[in-house]
């Protein structure tokens, strides 16, 4: 239990730092891949998960509170996200792959009108992998 919690830990803090860098996104998707790869893991031998609280619906509230200032982003940039999602779409063929497939595209189309949005579809993300 403690070494799965503190490898959960370190992931999670790879994670936020990954984020912060320019050139993060390799960092980002890798870190998600672990992260989700030790809490299925876990899961599957039924290890108290010490995290369990990090996205309760409490933070979330907070989250929100926060993001309801939040800039959008350029929208060329996230409608360029579509595009590359779009050209993604014949290459899902699993139930899984297309919901996230679907999921992913959601997301990009709503960070075009609304950052907030588009970040609470994010979270939708943890719940499918």
């Amino acid at each position: 239990m403690e070494e799965g919690n503190a490898m959960m830990g370190t992931c999670f803090a790879l994670l936020f730092q990954s984020v912060l860098m320019n050139d993060g996104l390799t960092e980002y998707m890798s870190f998600i891949r672990g992260t989700v790869a030790i809490a299925v893991h876990m899961a599957q031998n039924q290890i108290k998960f010490l995290f369990h609280h990090l996205w309760d619906y409490e933070q979330m509230e907070q989250i929100d509170a926060i993001l309801h200032e939040t800039p959008l982003i350029d929208a060329e940039v996230a409608r360029a996200a579509c595009r590359s999602l779009e050209k993604m779409a014949p290459l899902c063929t699993t139930k899984i792959e297309i919901q996230l497939y679907g999921l992913l595209l959601n997301m990009a189309r709503t960070c075009i009108t609304s950052s907030r949005d588009g970040n609470s579809l994010f979270f939708q993300l943890y719940i499918i992998c």
